[in-house]
Parts: C-alpha cells; sequence; structure tokens
C-alpha cells in the first residue's frame, strides 16, 4: 500500500508540472476567444485536449531528464500520461459538470 501511495504522489508531481503549462495556455486561449463569446467552453476544451499536449510536448523538450527520476521510481512514461491524462479528463469534466450545474441554478 505504501508504494502505491509514494507512486501517486510521484505522478501528482508530474501532473501539477503539466497543470500550469496546460492551463495557462488553455486561459490565453479563452482570453482569445472573449470576443466572440465563449471564453468558458474554448478555456474547457483546450484545458482537455490541446492544452494538455502542448503541456507534454513542452515538458518533453524541456525536461527531459526528469523522465529519468520517474522511472527509476517505477513510473514509465505510458503511465505518467495514462495518469496525467485521467486526471486532466477527471477535472475537466468535473468541471463542466460544475458549470452545467450553476447555469441550471442561476436561471
Amino acid at each position: 500500500m505504501a508504494k502505491i501511495n509514494k507512486m501517486f504522489r510521484l505522478a501528482f508531481h508530474y501532473y501539477k508540472d503539466l497543470l500550469l503549462i496546460n492551463s495557462s495556455f488553455s486561459f490565453l486561449l479563452g482570453i482569445l476567444a472573449i470576443p466572440f463569446g465563449g471564453f468558458l467552453q474554448v478555456f474547457l476544451l483546450s484545458f482537455m485536449t490541446g492544452g494538455y499536449l502542448l503541456a507534454i510536448l513542452f515538458f518533453e523538450g524541456t525536461k527531459q531528464d526528469q523522465y529519468y527520476f520517474y522511472f527509476n521510481r517505477g513510473l514509465s512514461k505510458i503511465r505518467l500520461y495514462g495518469f496525467s491524462l485521467f486526471l486532466n479528463l477527471f477535472f475537466g469534466l468535473n468541471l463542466i459538470l460544475f458549470v452545467e450545474v450553476w447555469r441550471v441554478i442561476l436561471k
């Protein structure tokens, strides 16, 4: 059980590194969509798709050596990608659900 907890913490640390890049890029795209009235929709769509992929590409290009750190502790790139994709979709879908519930409540 302790090993699973340690791996979860390491994978979550990786996700936090991606999250900063992903949310920044998605926020900027959302800002660009304001004149068209779609900040939230563009932000959420980008957060779950393009922003995530851009964050992985950025991490690959700038922090390639950190993958050795994760690999030496038992986490491959595939596991890191899978875990971060799962968390990203989980948070993104929960944000969409939260926004839709608030739209219903405020009507």
